[in-house]
């Protein structure tokens, strides 16, 4: 039902075994995770995302919260959204927090800014749009924010409110090197993010989670 991706760096495998250990800590019946080798284009993404009836990535330097896949698969159950999704942590190495992102989410910000919706994410993926590849091939960056954009702006989305997801930060990283060509890109994107799945408005619902009342 649910398959969790992670792709992997054979450069950095201590950082490997901690994510497949944070990973199994909350796998329930019905999740998978796999983790794939060989990382070579971001268009892999979209491929491997169409594996199962739900899916999620979590990167492998990445860490998650041991419940959050489980209140994520109930969000996006309960309430037939596209896309579900948690507040995320950014963190050091090792695993220091730098900030906990947990603002009030809405769905313009998600046409504007990548992180607006960001980790973790569970989506259903027969709501992600295969025309995100044509437009990460276009652009040549994006392809996580496309597929998350189309799910949520089109098919919806419901937000799971806490910190489910530990997304580290490396100094040098590639995706540091590669934010000045992304922000460049920033008002394209945008452009064709509206096009292609609308200018859905307002705030994000935020799932209860009914077993313990909140």
């Amino acid at each position: 039902m649910l398959s969790i991706i992670t792709h992997a760096n054979t450069n950095r495998l201590s950082f490997l075994e901690r994510c497949k250990r944070s990973v199994a800590e909350g796998l329930k019946p019905g999740m998978i995770h796999k983790v794939i080798p060989g990382f070579t284009s971001w268009t892999q993404r979209y491929t491997d995302s169409q594996c199962d009836e739900f899916v999620a990535f979590v990167d492998d330097d990445d860490t998650i919260h041991p419940d959050a896949l489980d209140k994520c698969m109930k969000a996006i159950i309960e309430s037939g959204a596209g896309i579900a999704f948690t507040n995320e942590a950014t963190v050091k190495p090792d695993l220091t927090v730098i900030r906990v992102h947990d603002e009030r989410k809405h769905y313009e910000s998600i046409r504007v800014l990548p992180r607006a919706l960001h980790h973790l994410a569970v989506i259903r993926c027969s709501a992600i749009d295969p025309r995100c590849v044509d437009l990460y091939n276009e652009i040549g960056y994006g392809i996580d924010w496309f597929m998350r954009a189309s799910s949520a702006l089109v098919h919806g989305a419901v937000h799971v409110p806490m910190t489910g997801y530990f997304w580290t930060v490396h100094e040098n990283s590639q995706t540091t090197k590669d934010n000045k060509m992304f922000c460049q890109n920033m008002k394209l994107m945008t452009k064709r993010i509206e096009e292609l799945w609308g200018k859905r408005v307002g705030p994000i619902p935020i799932w209860k989670d009914h077993d313990k009342g909140t």
